[in-house]
């Protein structure tokens, strides 16, 4: 089976391509190979930063149906989007398919689809901080605390146990 998750060097960034046609859906192979790319990233001192892009038209346009009716398979969504939170690194992805849902504008940092000059924008603004400028680190001291509190969106045993309440209502 070919993989899903491709990495390509630009230099000091890491270019992770998803790549499951026909619409990138987040099946879970894609989901185990995009894990294991940005794993790999934390300690590798050539990576400066990371670009999440999804080969062809799409980011990744929802989970895979061939998927549904059977269980989840480790890792889950949020434990993908947990490790791309934490890895310590810049992360940058395209602002189309479903991202917008799952990472909001306070927790990370989105580009204009096809659009070079707000990548390049978008990168040295991140990587200003690595340098120390001020005003890029506050900027990414914000980023970090958004993507802190939108990991909570996602704490499994507290959203079960608000629907517990929710249905004590019913």
């Amino acid at each position: 089976m070919p993989a899903k998750v491709r990495c390509e060097a630009d230099g000091n960034v890491a270019v992770l391509i998803i790549d499951n046609p026909p619409v990138n859906a987040g099946s879970w192979k894609v989901r185990s190979e995009l894990l294991e790319a940005i794993g790999a990233a934390p300690t590798d001192r050539n990576v400066s930063a990371m670009i999440l892009i999804g080969a062809g038209k799409t980011f990744v346009a929802g989970s895979d149906i061939r998927e549904f009716g059977k269980p989840i398979r480790e890792p889950q969504q949020p434990a993908v989007i947990e490790a791309i939170e934490a890895c310590g690194k810049p992360v940058v992805a395209s602002d189309h398919g479903g991202l917008r849902e799952t990472v909001p504008e306070t927790a990370g940092v989105r580009f204009r689809t096809g659009d070079a000059a707000d990548l390049a924008a978008r990168l040295e603004t991140l990587l200003a901080a690595t340098v120390g400028q001020a005003s890029a680190c506050r900027s990414l001291s914000a980023l970090a605390a958004g993507a802190r509190e939108n990991a909570t969106r996602y704490d499994w045993p507290r959203i079960a146990q608000r629907c517990q309440e929710v249905y004590a209502t019913l």
